[in-house]
């Protein structure tokens, strides 16, 4: 069983433990797994929200709204891959999608709570 240590407010700590049976906490857990293994890939060494705050300089939007950018491609992916008629899949699985989309969501509530405090 995998405990997940969130943090509330800035300084106190709760511990939760998953239930990997429960198809939410399962869900919810490999979105945070997900969030974990791909972090360091973008951000590296830089500050949470890097990346999604220099995309946003470039393009003129604030980091979560690239994270939701991001996000509704996902969405248009989802909708062609579940589009009568599509039964090939080529790259990456609806399932992979819909945990990437999640993913984004999650993010992009993340730096909304970052840039609004």
């Amino acid at each position: 069983m995998d405990r997940v240590t969130s943090f509330v407010d800035d300084d106190a700590s709760i511990t939760v433990v998953l239930r990997e049976d429960d198809l939410l906490e399962k869900a919810f857990l490999r979105v945070w797994r997900i969030l974990r293994s791909k972090g360091d890939d973008y951000e590296g060494d830089r500050p949470f929200g890097a990346t999604f705050d220099a995309v946003g300089d470039t393009v003129g939007l604030s980091a979560h709204r690239v994270a939701d950018m991001f996000e509704m491609t996902k969405l248009d992916r989802i909708r062609n891959l579940l589009r009568p008629g599509n039964s090939v899949v080529k790259h990456e699985s609806v399932e992979d999608s819909y945990l990437d989309k999640a993913a984004y969501a999650m993010l992009a509530f993340a730096l909304y709570l970052r840039d609004n405090r």
